[in-house]
């Protein structure tokens, strides 16, 4: 048992989702400045936050996701070392092990790290950009990641980033908006390389962005909402993932700031 500790207590680096215990019950991690693993996991009717370990210092970043295949989030850190690291859960608690070296921060500037399952085989992995835009997968499996490159991009170019599966074949897929909200994708092959596609654009007003399945076609949509004028934009992934783009109502009672999808009913 424990508390969730405030932001002034705790310093959170970082804040992820993920079923951390395997019982289809999504939790919430929080990670510390110091790299203290606190989980807060969903009961019947409310959250027991507990300690599952702790990485550490000198972590630059962190990805959640079932890296090994057992049904339980795990939690990957890249150290500024360029060491990879996985917290591993049991379902009670996380087990540390190194996994993977990379070079080090100094000499490549690692950024962009999400994780996904890049490869479909329902393994979650990582994927990762250094400073001259190389991309790089760690494809999950049982102790350590397999890393290879992917392709390369501009490494100044893009401004957010997405992983979704918009080819709908269950690898999943990196989609990147510019400043000017132009849409790029980097597709995932079965060879485990990527291939860049153009996705679409929108008009440069700020927009909030949401993802799911919005037509029931069982493929991944973009929805986006421009933020000055409440317009919803519906951006459906169509053949060789150039996106169908069209008018998909408007909120005209209020202006958000930010966005969620998911199933509501």
């Amino acid at each position: 048992m424990g508390n969730w500790l405030s932001s002034e207590e705790a310093n959170w680096q970082k804040v992820i989702t993920g079923d951390f215990n395997g019982d289809q019950r999504t939790d919430v991690l929080g990670i510390t400045n110091s790299g203290t693993l606190i989980v807060a996991l969903a009961g019947i009717n409310e959250f027991v936050v507990e300690t599952w370990g702790e990485f550490g210092d000198g972590f630059v970043d962190y990805v959640a996701g079932d890296f090994d295949g057992d049904g339980k989030f795990d939690v990957t850190g890249l150290h500024q070392s360029g060491n990879v690291w996985r917290a591993t859960s049991d379902g009670a608690s996380f087990q540390l092990k190194r996994t993977n070296g990379l070079a080090s921060m100094v000499s490549r500037d690692w950024r962009n790290m999400m994780a996904g399952d890049f490869n479909g085989d329902s393994i979650d992995d990582f994927i990762i950009q250094d400073n001259r835009g190389n991309w790089f997968i760690g494809d999950g499996g049982t102790d350590k990641f397999t890393v290879h490159f992917a392709n390369r991009w501009n490494p100044d170019a893009f401004a957010e980033f997405f992983v979704a599966d918009l080819s709908g074949d269950g690898r999943d897929d990196l989609l990147a908006r510019t400043h000017t909200n132009a849409f790029v994708c980097n597709e995932s092959l079965v060879s485990g390389r990527m291939f860049v596609r153009y996705f679409g654009k929108l008009s440069e007003d700020p927009h909030a962005f949401a993802f799911g399945d919005f037509t029931g076609d069982r493929r991944i949509e973009m929805a986006a909402l421009n933020l000055n004028t409440g317009a919803w934009t519906l951006m459906s992934p169509s053949e060789l993932l150039r996106a169908t783009i069209r008018p998909f109502g408007i909120w005209t009672s209020f202006q958000p700031t930010a966005t969620w999808a998911g199933r509501l009913d």
